[in-house]
């Protein structure tokens, strides 16, 4: 996932309460939580999930007795004015096909209200890109939403 490291570490910061530094180790379950709570998967249907709606945690992997969250975390590489953020998702097992998923991408958000996301989802050779924004956090390629903003009005004569 794209962000701008600015914006990371704005939300990172006001999520701590302080400053933090997103090259340090302190950083990462920081991350891991943002990512766990803004980017969720919700099993095909034909409603939309309510908007608390969190993908359950998925079991013991690291053999503490408990859930663990769902964001594997590799990483994140910054190239240019760019950080790519570097994760995968554990989905929940009943989810079905992707490209009948509901997705809610909701980075960034909190500090850009007018933020627009685009999310790639592939899956074999299908492919297909769906956006979501603040009025329409829950998209699924299944469920195409129209865009939020009406289009450019035709130029003058």
């Amino acid at each position: 996932m794209r962000v701008l490291p600015e914006d990371a570490e704005r939300v990172l910061e006001q999520r701590a309460g302080g400053p933090v530094d997103l090259a340090s180790p302190e950083a990462e379950p920081l991350m891991i939580a943002w990512l766990d709570e803004m980017f969720v998967i919700a099993p095909a249907g034909d409603e939309r999930p309510p908007d608390d709606y969190r993908t359950p945690a998925v079991p013991d992997r690291d053999g503490d007795g408990e859930p663990d969250a769902r964001i594997l975390w590799v990483g994140a590489v910054e190239r240019g004015r760019d950080m790519w953020l570097l994760f995968e998702v554990e989905p929940p097992e009943d989810l079905g096909s992707l490209h009948e998923a509901w997705f809610m991408n909701r980075i960034c958000f909190e500090i850009e209200p007018e933020q627009e996301n685009i999310l790639r989802v592939r899956q074999g050779d299908r492919r297909v890109t769906i956006r979501s924004d603040m009025k329409n956090p829950w998209v699924s390629a299944a469920h195409p939403i129209l865009p939020s903003s009406p289009p450019n009005p035709p130029a003058g004569p």
